[in-house]
C-alpha cells in the first residue's frame, strides 16, 4: 500500500521532485524512490539525498544495488526501507 501511495504522489504533481525506479509493474520486486539527479545540489547532504526502498524479493534488491547506478555510492545518502 505504501508503494502505491508513493507512486500516486509522483503521478499527481510530484511536489518533492522524486523519481520512482521499479524493476517491473505491477508485480514488482523492488521500488526505489529518490530525488531526481538534477535536484542533487550537495553531494555531502545525506538528508537531501534520501532513498526510500520497498522490496519483496531480496535478490532483486541486491541486484539493483550491485548491478545498476540507482544508488550514487559517491554521495552521502540516507536509505529508508
Amino acid at each position: 500500500l505504501q508503494v502505491l501511495g508513493t507512486v500516486m504522489t509522483v503521478a499527481r504533481g510530484n511536489p518533492a521532485v522524486h523519481e520512482v525506479l521499479v524493476d517491473s509493474w505491477p508485480h514488482f520486486g523492488v521500488v526505489l524512490t529518490r530525488l531526481r539527479p538534477e535536484e542533487h545540489r550537495d553531494p555531502g547532504d545525506f538528508y537531501a539525498n534520501q532513498l526510500t526502498v520497498y522490496y519483496r524479493d531480496e535478490g532483486a534488491w541486491r541486484a539493483l544495488l550491485g548491478d545498476t547506478e540507482a544508488v550514487g555510492w559517491t554521495r552521502a545518502f540516507q536509505m529508508q526501507g
